[in-house]
């Protein structure tokens, strides 16, 4: 399907491109594969150590094949939310955590509304919070909730209360397609980042650097800004072409 968003003839890039994160990371392990000669992938590898020098970062991983440790010049931390890395440097973020809380369901359902992105606020079947839906490709659609002030939690993320409010929504917008249940998952909005990206020879990237509201896939965007601003300036680098400033101007650019 096709969802038309207006937007500026004269970009060179679509206003809006809606594509699941298990398709983005399925086209980045294929690009991967066609270049094994540039690109090491490693499989159920863990993090378990790291020391800093100077002039490089030694690391131990762990695998279900034996553990073993791995020099490097430079490391960059792209191990997300709770990046181990981070934690090891005892680093913490600043920033501000929202106290609102949203739940996301995907569910399977052959329906004949068009694709578009339909947002509710204060439905009857959500009283005082936001509801959004939006269909993906293969009949996937995508119910992003706000939770309401008297709910709870832990309450409100279980299966038979999850899926009674998306019945309840479905009924009021005269939904009758018999649908199943995907997955189901929780967040809030946070605004908070590292005071700095570089440390040393270690530099942090996406989510392990900084966190951002969901909305409009800000977390997955701004991941892939940081490396677009990086690879170069890490390959000049490694190249002998480039200074330890270059580095430097990649958090302050950031």
């Amino acid at each position: 399907y096709r969802m038309q968003v207006p937007g500026d003839s004269l970009s060179r890039f679509p206003t809006l491109v809606n594509i699941q994160q298990c398709y983005v990371e399925q086209y980045m392990v294929e690009q991967i594969d066609a270049h094994d000669d540039l690109i090491d992938l490693r499989w159920q590898s863990r993090l378990a150590g790291i020391e800093t020098r100077s002039d490089g970062v030694m690391v131990d991983v762990e695998t279900p094949d034996g553990d073993y440790s791995l020099e490097a010049d430079w490391l960059v931390a792209c191990d997300g939310a709770r990046s181990f890395v981070r934690s090891a440097m005892d680093l913490r973020y600043v920033g501000t955590q929202f106290e609102d809380g949203y739940i996301i369901v995907d569910i399977l359902m052959k329906s004949e509304l068009g694709p578009g992105r339909r947002a509710w606020f204060n439905p009857p079947s959500n009283p005082g919070a936001t509801l959004l839906l939006h269909k993906h490709r293969n009949d996937l659609w995508r119910f992003d909730y706000q939770l309401r002030e008297d709910d709870d939690p832990e309450e409100a993320v279980k299966p038979e209360n999850v899926f009674a409010r998306i019945q309840d929504h479905l009924e009021l917008i005269g939904e009758t397609a018999s649908w199943s249940p995907v997955w189901i998952s929780t967040y809030n909005a946070k605004c908070m980042s590292l005071e700095s990206y570089r440390h040393g020879r270690v530099l942090f990237a996406g989510d392990a650097a900084h966190l951002v509201p969901i909305f409009g896939v800000r977390g997955m965007n701004s991941g892939i800004e940081d490396i677009d601003n990086l690879a170069w300036k890490l390959a000049l680098v490694g190249q002998g072409r480039g200074t330890d400033k270059l580095m430097d101007s990649y958090s302050d650019e950031r």
